[in-house]
């Protein structure tokens, strides 16, 4: 039995160890910039104007909404008394708070809503212009894309709004999201070439 003991003791450590570490991950791998950072360069012609259209999205809005009547409603029945301040809401409403219920930045604002970063990734080591213009390296450096896999981060059934009929997909089935659809509404794409 005591030739267990250190087996035993070795593998409370490393459980007590993986413990600390996932509670450390909770935070973002990299630091954010800010949309405003991003908005420099990709707010140009050749870059697609990507915040002019961003800025007519519901992403842009998404802090606002939670300062609407339906949205107290909603988060009445989830007895939150103020959407605009609860991690719950705002972990899916505002790029502030990492898709977690606690602010992970000051750099972006909680007012600016789900800006770039929500889907791109926390970008303070990708947005430099040594790294951002080639992808690869962008990737490797914490930069998300395609974005589309993080969507359903908030577009899911947890969401106080979510209707799992909302969309027809192409196949026919009723489904609360659609990415083919939604992209739709928030394309922003650099333009070919000519």
């Amino acid at each position: 039995m005591r030739k267990f003991l250190p087996a035993i003791g070795a593998v409370a450590v490393v459980v007590a160890f993986t413990a600390v570490r996932i509670g450390q991950s909770e935070g973002p791998a990299h630091d954010y910039a800010g949309s405003k950072k991003c908005r420099i360069c990709h707010n140009t012609e050749s870059k697609g104007k990507m915040n002019d259209v961003w800025a007519k999205t519901n992403h842009a809005h998404a802090y606002e909404r939670l300062l609407t009547k339906e949205a107290k409603e909603a988060a009445k029945k989830l007895s939150i008394a103020e959407p605009e301040k609860s991690g719950e809401c705002l972990r899916c409403h505002a790029t502030a708070y990492g898709f977690t219920k606690k602010p992970v930045t000051k750099v972006v604002k909680v007012e600016e809503g789900v800006g770039c970063e929500s889907c791109h990734g926390p970008g303070s080591d990708y947005s430099n212009l040594t790294i951002m213009p080639e992808r690869e390296k962008a990737i490797a450096t914490g930069m998300t894309y395609p974005a589309k896999d993080g969507c359903t981060k908030c577009h899911n059934a947890e969401s106080p709004t979510w209707n799992p009929e909302r969309y027809t997909d192409k196949n026919g089935n009723k489904v609360g999201f659609d990415f083919e659809v939604l992209w739709e509404m928030i394309k922003h794409s650099i333009p070919e070439k000519k």
